[in-house]
């Protein structure tokens, strides 16, 4: 597992910022997540984050964003709470808007862990890492043509899409309709 970023340790007291990375590395997910809401410190739930989602480690990732989300919340409840006199629109849907990031995340990773075939999980985490050929190829090797296509459509990478499937050319009506409808919907 990749260290956790040194920026964010600083912040962090130095025996618990080792602590969480030990259970992180042996993957002992369940005492990582029981560290973090025992300090409730929203750094160390982000380390776990972002270790979790590299690791693919769905359900730990889900908790971290949840409290990370519950954190946010809280944060705006006391914002708003000490900057009533404040009424101008944009100032609430800044804060908002921090809200809603977290709970996409948590939506997102409930959206993954629902997806039923490993390869699928695993490629719609490499998407959300930023590496869509990682993705691409995960799906190919697979067999996962068709998600593959479509991963690629759902990017707006029309000519990768149309290598794949001549490459592979089994989806090409169903893919050439979709897209079609894609693409007119979009204008």
């Amino acid at each position: 597992m990749p260290h956790l970023v040194p920026q964010v340790l600083g912040v962090l007291p130095a025996p618990f910022a080792g602590t969480l990375q030990r259970y992180a590395s042996s993957g002992a997910w369940d005492q990582a997540i029981r560290l973090c809401r025992t300090l409730r410190e929203p750094a160390l739930w982000g380390c776990l984050a972002t270790a979790a989602v590299q690791a693919q480690e769905l359900h730990a990732a889900e908790m971290a964003f949840a409290a990370l989300d519950e954190v946010s919340l809280l944060e705006l409840l006391l914002l708003l709470h000490t900057v009533s006199a404040c009424f101008h629109p944009a100032c609430s849907a800044d804060t908002s808007a921090v809200v809603r990031v977290q709970v996409d995340k948590v939506e997102f990773i409930q959206s993954v862990m629902e997806i039923p075939s490993l390869e699928g999980r695993n490629a719609e985490v490499l998407l959300y890492m930023r590496r869509p050929e990682d993705a691409e190829a995960v799906l190919l090797q697979g067999g996962l043509v068709y998600r593959a296509i479509m991963l690629n459509v759902r990017l707006s990478r029309w000519t990768r899409w149309v290598i794949v499937l001549l490459a592979r050319a089994v989806w090409c009506g169903l893919v050439s309709c979709h897209v079609y409808v894609v693409r007119h919907a979009t204008l």
